[in-house]
């Protein structure tokens, strides 16, 4: 299953989303030339919420919150994303395997012009979810001082591999589970933090798009962190509009995931072992004075080397792309941005460079 494929149902098709909408008891339906109007309940008019039929997106004008098609249903019967999903599929007539004839950008395909190549040669293939049962669900102490409550290692199914030794993490993307990350759970030198216990392919998956995406997709802005951990973080932060990347580099996958949530802007939250490398970088290369000025001056634009293949900016699509930068020099090795508590994690969440590009 994938969302894309649900959208592409929907889309202009007045009718199916007419008839979504009743079957799932919105009241009020009014049809317009580009939207149909309706109410959640009998409680309001039927101007109160709308739904384009282009771009499929949701505003509630009573509360100002907002989504799309996908996350209207989610919200309206407490499912999850894929369950979500699946009900669609269900309501649409479409078979789990179905898949895309081409992929659909926002703006009439402008973005398709843009991104090349992002289509992997082969599609994620969801798993069983039985095989989870192999591994025991548990709560973790070393997370739990890591600012991520119990209650959260809950939310994201968290257990443990006995084998291994690892806080076992399944991966979803929108077609369900696709994978388990292992986090060793201890700090033994010379063990690897992160190992696959059931490998995926990362580059075609942003860790909290499937547990936030009704946050994702309502929110102007977006985060992208490197690990998965500090998506779990920033859930007992309140801060849901997270993302992540399982590294330091951006796929032209995950480029796309991120551009079809439609967002006005996207911050990269880079730990400090990549801002510390990027520093290292600069003391051994040739510059002339290694001052701090230099250095920094230097750092920024490694980071932004990588940072740029986020940027599209043109007459139709004018997405801000920033980073976060720890000017005060507040982490200590090989922090994120999310491992001191809330205040500095909005602290340096506001501490953004923009991409003039």
């Amino acid at each position: 299953m994938k969302a894309d494929v649900i959208k592409d149902y929907f889309k202009d098709n007045r009718e199916e989303i007419f008839r979504l909408l009743e079957y799932y008891e919105f009241e009020n339906l009014k049809t317009y030339a580009q939207q149909i109007r309706f109410s959640l309940d009998g409680s309001e008019d039927g101007s109160a919420n709308r739904i384009k039929l282009s771009s499929l997106s949701y505003k509630n004008y009573k509360t100002g919150e907002g989504g799309d098609i996908i996350s209207l249903i989610q919200t309206k019967n407490n499912w999850g994303f894929v369950e979500t999903l699946k009900q669609l599929y269900i309501f649409a007539g479409l078979k789990p395997s179905e898949k895309r004839t081409a992929t659909q950008f926002p703006f009439g395909g402008f973005y398709k012009s843009i991104i090349k190549d992002c289509e992997c040669d082969t599609e994620l293939e969801p798993l069983n979810e039985d095989i989870l049962n192999g591994y025991e669900l548990s709560q973790f102490e070393m997370f739990k001082s890591d600012g991520i409550s119990y209650q959260t290692q809950l939310d994201f199914r968290l257990r443990y591999d006995e084998n291994s030794n690892r806080i076992a993490i399944p991966i979803y993307a929108d077609c369900g589970l696709v994978g388990v990350l292992g986090r060793y759970n201890g700090n033994k030198e010379g063990v690897a933090k992160y190992l696959p216990i059931v490998p995926y392919s990362k580059s075609q998956v942003l860790f909290g798009y499937v547990e936030n995406y009704k946050d994702l997709i309502s929110s102007d802005r977006i985060y992208v962190a490197e690990s998965e951990k500090a998506v779990m973080q920033c859930r007992d932060m309140g801060i849901r509009n997270v993302v992540a990347l399982g590294g330091s580099s951006i796929s032209k996958t995950q480029k796309k995931i991120l551009y079809t949530l439609n967002p006005k802007e996207i911050i990269m939250c880079y730990d400090e072992g990549f801002l510390r490398r990027q520093v290292e970088d600069a003391i051994h290369s040739n510059l002339e004075v290694v001052s701090d000025e230099n250095v920094e001056k230097y750092s920024k634009i490694k980071i932004e080397e990588r940072v740029v293949d986020l940027c599209m900016k043109n007459d139709f699509v004018n997405v801000k792309v920033g980073y976060t930068w720890d000017k005060e020099g507040e982490l200590k090795s090989k922090q994120s941005i999310f491992d001191n508590g809330k205040d500095m994690a909005l602290r340096l969440m506001s501490q953004i460079v923009w991409m003039d590009k």
